[in-house]
């Protein structure tokens, strides 16, 4: 039984600047490098995804040191493409500079795709996309992670959960989809492992490949992919696509982010698409319109009071959050402000 975690509030101003002030403390970056990165971290807690939130500072702030960096550049260019080496830098920097380019090039060429290598773990994918579907486009992003997966009737840890997000605009919010190709990620089996929680049945398995509910085990096996050897094939896919156009950027060649010893080598790529290259803006609000209303529609279960479109749950937690503030567990404020002090930065 897991007992209830203790909970400590913050708002996220509060969560933001303090971000800044320990990246600009301990790594001497600029104020817009500082944004992009607080900014993704930030951005998963008031959504809900704990698992991608600040607990992810202290990885990026110990990698960030123990390495050198290049500039954030692109190497290739077309008109409707561009390949970006991300110079080691953090994930959200690089992430924000590639996608920023893919819109780039949708406005020029009505789709823009940018791949970018030699970067680090970006945090949650679907705040890349939301960042493109805010500003009208369909956006659509996917890295290769740490390898943390077997292959189907392997056992032995190969492939990433290699997440992927779509997004399309719309007028209440971006309908986002945000997902991993494993049951959970397992930034959450780590969540579980420092709370001394117990899992859930089905999330992961031992180093024998046996089911377990122990966290800590479970970090010593294997994550379940999502609907057996389909999610298996479709980490597969992306981390064929993504790790081969990144020079073999794969998943056995990628650091965990506890490991800050040297480039983590991870790739991502970015893709934004115009609407309105295909059909006019206000013909694409019309039939969205009609889609979300026939939706809503659908003869529901019995106690189903909503049907929920994706990404409408974190877009409702975001607002409560920017409301009432962000709960992260106080073991993981301790950890958190340990990691300040040794860096001697400001505690949160």
């Amino acid at each position: 039984m897991n007992k209830k975690p203790d909970f400590l509030t913050f708002s996220e101003e509060r969560l933001r600047a303090w971000c800044n002030r320990v990246l600009k403390k301990c790594c001497g970056v600029t104020d817009d490098y500082a944004d992009a990165v607080s900014g993704a971290l930030v951005s998963a807690n008031l959504r809900g995804v704990d698992t991608h939130g600040v607990n992810l500072l202290q990885y990026y702030v110990r990698r960030y040191r123990n390495i050198p960096h290049g500039e954030i550049r692109v190497t290739a260019d077309a008109p409707a493409f561009c390949h970006i080496d991300g110079g080691g830098h953090m994930g959200p920097a690089v992430s924000v500079f590639a996608m920023d380019k893919a819109m780039e090039k949708a406005d020029a060429c009505g789709v823009g795709l940018a791949l970018a290598e030699n970067s680090s773990h970006f945090g949650a994918t679907g705040y890349y996309t939301c960042r493109a579907a805010s500003k009208g486009y369909i956006g659509l992003a996917a890295t290769v992670a740490y390898k943390s997966m077997a292959p189907w009737g392997g056992l032995e840890n190969f492939i990433g959960n290699n997440p992927f997000s779509l997004s399309f605009p719309w007028r209440e919010f971006p309908i986002m989809l945000d997902i991993s190709n494993s049951v959970t990620a397992r930034n959450k089996i780590i969540n579980y492992a420092r709370e001394g929680w117990e899992l859930p049945e089905g999330w992961a398995t031992d180093s024998e490949g046996a089911p377990t509910t122990d966290a800590r085990k479970a970090l010593e096996g294997f994550l379940q992919p999502i609907a057996g050897y389909k999610g298996v094939g479709i980490a597969m896919m992306v981390e064929i696509i993504v790790g081969t156009l990144a020079h073999g950027q794969y998943a056995t060649g990628i650091k965990p982010n506890a490991d800050p010893q040297g480039p983590q080598n991870v790739p991502h790529l970015f893709m934004a698409v115009k609407g309105d290259c295909f059909m006019a803006k206000e013909e694409i609000g019309r039939t969205l319109e009609k889609f979300v209303s026939d939706f809503r529609a659908v003869k529901r279960m019995k106690g189903v009071d909503r049907l929920l479109l994706p990404g409408e749950i974190e877009y409702s937690r975001e607002q409560e959050c920017k409301k009432n503030g962000v709960p992260l567990t106080r073991a993981l404020v301790e950890e958190l402000n340990g990691f300040a002090r040794e860096f001697g930065a400001d505690a949160l």
